[in-house]
C-alpha cells in the first residue's frame, strides 16, 4: 500500500513538472534610470509567474501559483560567507586544473559548427519579441547635445529598426533612461534542444575525447 502510494505520488510529481514546463512563459525585463537605477523582472503566465521588483525604497520578490502568492526573502549572505569562500577556493583549482588538461585539438571548424548550431538554436527560442530602449539626454553644453543627436539621426537612417530612441532637452540638464525586453519561451523545447545536443554522436565524441587521456 505504501510503495503503491509513494508510485502514484511520484507519477503525479512527474506529470506535473511535464505539465509544467509545457506551458509556454511570458517574460519581460525592465530597467530604468532617473536619478536612481529600478529594476522589474517577470517570468511566467496566468498559473504561475515570478515577479521582482527593486527601486530606491523597495526590493520585493514573490512567486503566484494561481491565487497563492509565497514572498522570496533574501538571505544573509554573511551566514554563508566562509562555506562560499572554501567552495570558490575548491572551484578555482579544479579549474585550474582542468585547463592543464584542456586538449587544443578538440577546437575545430567541425565541433566549433557543431556548437554554434545549438547557441543559434537556443537563442531563436529565447530571442526577445521586444527589445526598447529610452533615452533622455541633455548636457550642460547644447553642443554635444547637437552632437548626438546628429549621429542617433544617421544610425536610424541607415537601421531604421533600430530599437533606441533618444530625445534632448535643450534648456535643462537630464540623464535618463529606460530598456525593456519581452518575449515568450518554452522550457520543453528548450530541455528537449539541450537533450539532443548533449546525446548527439558528435558531442558524445568530444566528450570521450576531452575524458579518454
Amino acid at each position: 500500500m505504501i510503495l503503491t502510494t509513494i508510485l502514484l505520488l511520484l507519477i503525479f510529481i512527474i506529470l506535473l513538472i511535464l505539465f509544467l514546463i509545457s506551458l509556454a512563459y511570458n517574460y519581460q525585463f525592465v530597467i530604468k534610470y532617473q536619478e536612481f537605477i529600478s529594476t522589474e523582472i517577470f517570468l511566467g503566465n496566468k498559473i504561475i509567474n515570478f515577479r521582482y521588483k527593486k527601486d530606491k525604497n523597495i526590493q520585493e520578490s514573490f512567486i503566484k501559483i494561481l491565487n497563492y502568492k509565497k514572498e522570496i526573502k533574501k538571505e544573509n549572505k554573511n551566514k554563508y560567507k566562509d562555506k562560499n569562500k572554501e567552495k570558490i577556493k575548491k572551484a578555482k583549482k579544479d579549474k585550474d586544473e582542468n585547463d592543464n588538461k584542456f586538449k587544443f585539438s578538440l577546437i575545430n571548424k567541425k565541433n566549433l559548427v557543431h556548437i554554434l548550431k545549438f547557441i543559434l538554436k537556443i537563442y531563436k527560442e529565447i530571442k526577445p519579441d521586444l527589445i526598447k530602449i529610452d533615452l533622455n539626454i541633455s548636457l550642460a553644453d547644447p553642443y554635444y547635445n547637437g552632437l548626438i543627436m546628429a549621429n542617433y539621426y544617421s544610425i536610424k537612417k541607415v537601421y531604421p529598426n533600430f530599437p533606441v530612441s533618444v530625445s534632448t532637452y535643450w534648456d535643462q540638464e537630464v540623464v535618463e533612461g529606460k530598456a525593456e525586453i519581452k518575449g515568450q519561451i518554452k522550457p520543453i523545447v528548450i530541455l528537449f534542444l539541450i537533450l539532443k545536443f548533449i546525446f548527439s554522436p558528435l558531442t558524445l565524441k568530444i566528450i570521450w575525447q576531452y575524458r579518454k587521456d
